[in-house]
Order: structure tokens, then C-alpha cells, then sequence
């Protein structure tokens, strides 16, 4: 890889080339782009993809580590690009091919990485952690091959829980120094201040017209984004992500921020400490306008774990006290803020008022009664797994008419997919991340990296204690947990820098 890009570069600092080099990518270049308008019958959702993938290609080929990074901007944008491509042809093909795209940029990321490894000859498992991370990824791909569904709903199924977790194993080679955490910080404050942004547009002003044009189009991606009326409450709409839906909004945002108030961003320049700020003002302000319960009780559960203290059992018990007296005070709060926020007449206030008592929750009672009993039936019957993606809604398990259920529930998800095997190693995978969190903040003194650890273990209770009621992980924010779940072995040696 190297040698090639060497090469190429070699080209390119040729003074002959620096003087046409322009002129004659241009025109190829141009040429190439006729030639794929002509071939592919003008579909632009294809020639887009096509042209998109082999620039990723080309680029993350002479520097796999700038791929990473393309590839997290990528996932941001991708997805909002494809609804306006789709507002200018209104069509899509059987199968969308931008719609796929940050699946299939991660595929190639991961596929690149194994490659090196085997070039180089290095070890896979480097950490006991390595361990229980491919032991869960070896019970889901056998669940890719269950016989109770094909094959095809297997594979969509492994997009959305085994690519995030690829990323894991790509920080290894990412992350080399606190510069590489710094940039990583940069891209995904700048990306999420721009999500905000969106999101801001569209309260204030409304759904773009080619989110309009695609929300009309697609019924059921509407029931989903447009809420109705319900006794007498005035409906509402949620916010789209530019990555994809509200959850891919609200779930990472509540993530980095939780991260971001544990962070101490001084040792990270100035520059952070302002868009860290920037970041959570205009966040508080989204939360307050755009209302979504889950975001907001993820925030409240990271504020609360963010109080504890590991060094010592005196100090956890010290900070134990004060996180029941946090816990306390946003109860007594939603309590207060109850009836104001019933007066309202409307219906995102009317849910955000529920969270005074979570277990009287409207949706969690009917997932209690109708969801929950239908998934643990499934489970009685089935305790070696259904298989994956029986449990996630995608193009092809509405295809074959696959999906047994949508269990609403990240543990029941999980059990219900793998069977009780699965459950089992993804349980001790859980308990050795925190465990992981928990001995590194027990042992480090670095500033720099202790607030940022501690945000990831406050975070990642937040994402577990959600679970209960939701799959976090299912959407946007599970790329970027594992990423920096990779980070935590690594640390050791980059506080040597």
C-alpha cells in the first residue's frame, strides 16, 4: 500500500504533471462521470454511490487511518445526501445503494484492517477484552446462519450489530496519540453542532423540502416522524438527523454530552473548550424545543453515575450519597415541572411529564402487555435463537416477511436473536467493559484522559440503563461507542506519550 502511494505521489510532484496534472484530471474525470451517466441509464442514486465509493476507496487505500476519519463524516452526511438525491429523481432502486453506502464504507474499513493484520502477520487478540469482543461476534455470525430464516435477513440483520462493533478493532489503529483523540473529538463535536443546526431548522422552520418530499413518499418512515393528536394534545413532529431518523439525533448527542461534561477540555486546547460549550448550549436548547424522553433520561443517568467516585470504597460511598441526592432532586423536579408541563396541551410535554414515574410510562406499559409477552414466548420456544435481524426491522426481513417481533427491548433483542448463549457472553462482555472503565480510573492520575474515561463508563450505564426500554446501539451512536470502547486498552500506552 504504502509503495503505490509512494508512487502516486511521486507522480503527482512531477513539474510536468503540476502544470496539466489539473487539466488532465479534470477532463478523465469528467469523461469517467459521462460514461457512468451513460452506463447506469442516468440513475443517480447508483452513479453517486459508485463515485462516492471508489474516491473512499482511493483515499482510505493510501492512508487507512484519514478513512477512519472519512468515514465518521461520511456517516453524518451520507444519508441526508441520499433523500435529496431522491427529491430530485423520486425513485429509488429495489435495492438503495446510498441508503447502504456507510455499511458498505465500514465493511471496507474493517475488510482493509484484517487484510494488514494478516500482512503483517500481528496478533488479533491483544487484550482480554479482545476476547469476550470476538467471542460475541462469533455467536452472531453463527445466528447469521440460523435455519429458522434465510441467510439475506441474517446479513441485514449483522449490518446493524456486527460493522459497529468492527470499529473496535479499528482503534487500535487510529488512536496513536492524544492528538488522534483530539481530532476524533473535533470531527464528531463539529458534525453533531451541524446535526443540532439541522435540527433547529427544522423546528423553527420546518421539514426541508426534500425531507418533505420523502416523508410523503414513505408512509411508514411518516407514522414514525409525525405524530398525531391524542386526547386533545396537539401532535408534533420529531427531528431528523442529517445521518438518518431522531434516534440517530438524540441518542449520540446525549452520548458525546455526557462525555463532554466529564471532559476536562483545557488539556485539549482552547479551541475544544469553546466548542465544547457551544456544543452543550446548543444541545440544552434542542432538548428543551425538540422534546425526546430517552436522550434526556440518558443525560439525567450519566449526570448522576458522572458523581461517583472509584478510587476508594470511602469515596464511592461518599459519592454514592450524593448521586441518591442528584436522583432525589431530578424526581422532585419532574414532579414540580408535572402539571405545568401537562397544561401545555401538548403531546411531547405530555411525555416528557410521565418520566416523574418512568414505570407509569404510556409506551412502557404497552410494551409490559402486548411487545414484552410475545418476545419471551418466542424465547421459550426458541433458546437457541431466532436468529439476527428477526428482531430488526429492515428492507429484507419486510421482504420475506421475517421480523417475529420488535422487542423495544435491547436484553430481550439480544436473547430472543442468539438465544441464551448469546445472552450469556454478551452479559460478561458488559461487565468486563465496565470492569475495564473501573480499574483504569481506579489506577491513572492523567488528567487528560481520566475525565474522559469516566464520561465513556457514565455513558455507557446510561446506554444500559436505556436498553430496558429501547436499542440504542441499533442505530447511529453504536459506531461510535465501540470506537472508543477500542480506545480504553490503548490508554496505558498513550500515557506514555
Amino acid at each position: 500500500m504504502n509503495g503505490l502511494g509512494g508512487g502516486l505521489l511521486l507522480i503527482l510532484k512531477q513539474k510536468r504533471f503540476q502544470k496539466y496534472g489539473n487539466l488532465v484530471i479534470a477532463f478523465l474525470s469528467a469523461l469517467f462521470l459521462n460514461g457512468l451517466f451513460f452506463l447506469f441509464n442516468y440513475d443517480l442514486n447508483i452513479i453517486f454511490s459508485l463515485v462516492i465509493f471508489l474516491f473512499f476507496f482511493l483515499y482510505f487505500f493510501l492512508d487507512l487511518k484519514r478513512g477512519i476519519i472519512l468515514f465518521f463524516i461520511a456517516s453524518y452526511f451520507l444519508p441526508v445526501f441520499m433523500r435529496i438525491v431522491y427529491s430530485m429523481e423520486k425513485m429509488l432502486p429495489e435495492r438503495n445503494f446510498l441508503a447502504a453506502l456507510p455499511d458498505v464504507l465500514l465493511f471496507l474499513l474493517i475488510f482493509a484492517f484484517i487484510i494488514k493484520l494478516l500482512y503483517k502477520n500481528e496478533k488479533i487478540i491483544k487484550t482480554s477484552l479482545d476476547k469476550y469482543i470476538l467471542a460475541f461476534i462469533v455467536i452472531n455470525i453463527i445466528q447469521i446462519f440460523n435455519p429458522a430464516k434465510s441467510i439475506l435477513v441474517g446479513i441485514y440483520g449483522a449490518r446493524s450489530v456486527l460493522l459497529p462493533i468492527g470499529m473496535y478493532f479499528l482503534a487500535s489503529h487510529y488512536f496513536k496519540s492524544k492528538n488522534d483523540i483530539k481530532k476524533f473529538l473535533y470531527v464528531v463535536i463539529i458534525c453533531s453542532i451541524i446535526d443540532i443546526s439541522y435540527g433547529l431548522y427544522q423546528y423553527f422552520i420546518g421539514f426541508p423540502f426534500f425531507d418533505k418530499i420523502y416523508l410523503n413518499d414513505f408512509p411508514s418512515i411518516q407514522t414514525q416522524m409525525i405524530w398525531p393528536s391524542w386526547r386533545g394534545y396537539e401532535g408534533f413532529h420529531k427531528l431528523f438527523s442529517v445521518s438518518g431518523g431522531s434516534y440517530n439525533l438524540f441518542y449520540p448527542l446525549a452520548f458525546f454530552a455526557i462525555i463532554l461534561i466529564n471532559l476536562n477540555s483545557r488539556y485539549f486546547g482552547p479551541k475544544m473548550k469553546v466548542l465544547k460549550y457551544a456544543f452543550i448550549f446548543l444541545l440544552i436548547i434542542l432538548l428543551s424545543l425538540g422534546v425526546e424522553r430517552a436522550p434526556i433520561g440518558m443525560i439525567a443517568i450519566g449526570i448522576v453515575f458522572s458523581c461517583l467516585e472509584f478510587k476508594s470504597a470511602k469515596k464511592f460511598s461518599k459519592r454514592a450519597i450524593l448521586s441518591f441526592l442528584v436522583i432525589v432532586m431530578i424526581f422532585m423536579a419532574f414532579n414540580f415541572l408535572k402539571e405545568p408541563l401537562l397544561k401545555t396541551g401538548r403531546f411531547e410535554f405530555h411525555r416528557l411529564a410521565e418520566l416523574s414515574n418512568p414505570l407509569e410510562v404510556g409506551t412502557v406499559k404497552v410494551r409490559q402487555t402486548t411487545q414484552w409477552p410475545k418476545v419471551v414466548s418466542t424465547i421459550k420456544h426458541n433458546p437457541f435463537g431466532t436468529g439476527l435481524g428477526t428482531g430488526t426491522r429492515t428492507t429484507q426481513t419486510e421482504r420475506e416477511h421475517a421480523l417475529i417481533e420488535l422487542p423495544h427491548n435491547w436484553y430481550l433483542k439480544i436473547l430472543m436473536e442468539t438465544g441464551f448463549t448469546g445472552f450469556f457472553i454478551f452479559i460478561l462482555l458488559t461487565v468486563k467493559i465496565i470492569k475495564e472503565f473501573i480499574l483504569y480510573l481506579r489506577k491513572t492520575e492523567n488528567p487528560i484522559y481520566k475525565g474522559l474515561i469516566k464520561g465513556l463508563l457514565s455513558g455507557t450505564v446510561a446506554i444500559l440503563a436505556i436498553g430496558f426500554f429501547n436499542i440504542p446501539l441499533g442505530y447511529h451512536l453504536g459506531i461510535f461507542f465501540w470506537f472508543l470502547v477500542g480506545l480504553v486498552p490503548l490508554l496505558p500506552k498513550l500515557e506514555k506519550e
